[in-house]
């Protein structure tokens, strides 16, 4: 399974249009994706100090599951793309980049 990664926090939409672009051309050439973007998590409980680190662990946690993850471009410039993909190092993940 491939894990879609890249810049969400502070582009528009979360970057969401991307990725679930990126989804779909995956999914068409017959690969299973794991797309943050299709993540569902409810924020409304947690205090706004501690949305991101609870969305990483989820994200990580599905990151678990996958074989590959796809950087998309841009993925220098996000802290959680740099997380995810040092986690994906740590466990060896095959590392495909967006060209």
């Amino acid at each position: 399974m491939i894990y879609i990664s890249g810049k969400m926090t502070g582009v528009k939409d979360y970057n969401y249009l991307k990725f679930n672009a990126v989804a779909r051309n995956l999914r068409a050439k017959g690969h299973m994706v794991c797309n943050p973007a299709e993540i569902e998590i409810d924020t409304t409980a947690m205090p706004e100090t501690q949305i991101w680190q609870s969305c990483m662990d989820i994200y990580i946690s599905k990151l678990d599951f996958c074989d590959t993850i796809y950087m998309l471009k841009g993925w220098e410039k996000s802290r959680g793309a740099k997380t995810e993909l040092k986690h994906a190092i740590d466990v060896g993940l095959v590392i495909e980049l967006e060209t």
